[in-house]
């Protein structure tokens, strides 16, 4: 599976999460950290493990510098037939979307990869993407809107439900 990205995602752990957590911190600033993304940190320390049902972090780095791009939240259902893509948060350093718009575009185009693959491995029959911001919405619909192409892999079936893209399998 060619993705063409140049980030992966790997399973986060406490220690990676206090190492983000201080790069991040640096990057913001106190003020700003304590505000957007301090919460989320606490999260993230308590779903560093699967649980039955529960939702994971999960951290999209580039492997070539082990830089996090971004906080990824996804939920496996309890039978394995469903994975789902719930918040994705990117580092502070893209914040200036007037600069980093591209970077910001692969990010989210490369947790979708990232998502649908590690469902795929798993054994999920259905992948959803949800388009929390405006953004990830239009990103969502655009592959919607690429998966009505020829070219399309015809096991793969893409269709919008609401904010959601739901990627099925067979």
């Amino acid at each position: 599976m060619d993705k063409g990205f140049n980030y992966s995602m790997r399973e986060l752990n406490e220690q990676r999460v206090d190492i983000i957590l201080e790069e991040w911190r640096n990057i913001a600033g106190e003020d700003e950290f304590s505000l957007e993304l301090e919460p989320m940190f606490d999260w993230c320390r308590s779903h560093t493990e699967q649980k039955d049902g529960d939702s994971r972090a999960w951290e999209l780095y580039d492997p070539k510098s082990d830089e996090c791009c971004a906080i990824v939240e996804i939920v496996d259902s309890r039978r394995g037939g469903l994975s789902k893509l719930l918040k994705l948060f990117v580092t502070p350093r893209f914040w200036d979307m007037d600069n980093n718009r591209k970077c910001v575009i692969e990010i989210y185009m490369a947790t979708f990869f990232e998502v649908t693959k590690k469902g795929i491995l798993v054994g999920a029959e259905r992948v959803k993407l949800y388009g929390r911001t405006d953004l990830m919405l239009s990103i969502l619909t655009s592959i919607h809107a690429r998966s009505m192409e020829a070219s399309w892999p015809k096991n793969i079936k893409a269709g919008i439900e609401g904010r959601w893209l739901t990627l099925s399998f067979s």
